[in-house]
């Protein structure tokens, strides 16, 4: 059995420094595709949004129902349509905006051959066609339901955040062949909802970290690339 290394990288906010529901929001103003679904979404989820801004909310709570119901956006969309939806926000979105540093990190790991991995909350079908583009074997993010050849507006549940994507991680290693040496591993990612995953890893990097994530890491010297800010 051959050891590895891998490299992890969330997407929203790391890799890539816009967030997914922007780039949806974007191509369906653009293309004034089911807007009635989109101003709902929008209009549901505002109220809990604010909430958490002025600290009356918990981050768990509006990261779970955000990333939950953004599948409402997919509700009786055909596959095919959504394959254009992918590309569009894989060219025009996700590859412009793809954080400097984490280029450079993505290609000096892939350099190095080290495993890499896309490990996101974001759909499933979507990051594959991103990860294609850009060489990236794995992609671990959260599967939108499918009926036919139309999704549900429903992800297939738990939603890849927190303690469930490392769930999902060790699912990913229980399933291959070869073991990973975690110790040289990397985990990038923007957001202290993901510290189940930073602590199982010898090199956790906060990129861009919101104010939680930015003080554990330096409380406990891990990397840190970028201001901190607010999310």
């Amino acid at each position: 059995m051959t050891t590895k290394s891998i490299a992890l990288f969330d997407l929203d906010g790391t890799l890539y420094r816009g967030f997914t529901w922007q780039a949806l929001r974007e191509y369906y103003e653009l293309h004034r595709f089911k807007l009635f679904s989109l101003y709902k979404f929008l209009f549901a989820h505002l109220p809990l949004f604010m909430l958490y801004k002025i600290k009356l909310a918990p981050r768990d709570l509006v990261y779970t129902a955000w990333g939950k119901n953004m599948a409402w956006l997919l509700q009786d969309v055909p596959l095919e349509d959504a394959t254009t939806i992918w590309n569009w926000i894989v060219e025009q979105n996700y590859l412009p905006h793809i954080r400097p540093e984490m280029k450079a990190a993505l290609e000096e790991h892939l350099a190095e051959g080290m495993e890499i991995a896309i490990l996101s909350g974001s759909f499933q079908q979507l990051l594959e066609p991103f990860a294609d583009r850009l060489n990236i074997a794995h992609v671990m993010g959260t599967p939108l339901a499918v009926n036919g050849n139309t999704y549900t507006g429903r992800i297939v549940e738990p939603l890849n955040v927190g303690q469930w994507k490392l769930d999902r991680l060790n699912a990913f290693f229980e399933k291959q062949a070869d073991s990973y040496e975690l110790e040289n591993s990397y985990f990038y990612t923007d957001s202290i909802v993901d510290l189940p995953v930073m602590e199982i890893v010898g090199h956790p990097v906060a990129v861009y970290p919101d104010q939680q994530l930015a003080t554990i890491a330096e409380q406990r010297g891990w990397q840190i690339i970028g201001e901190p800010h607010a999310h």
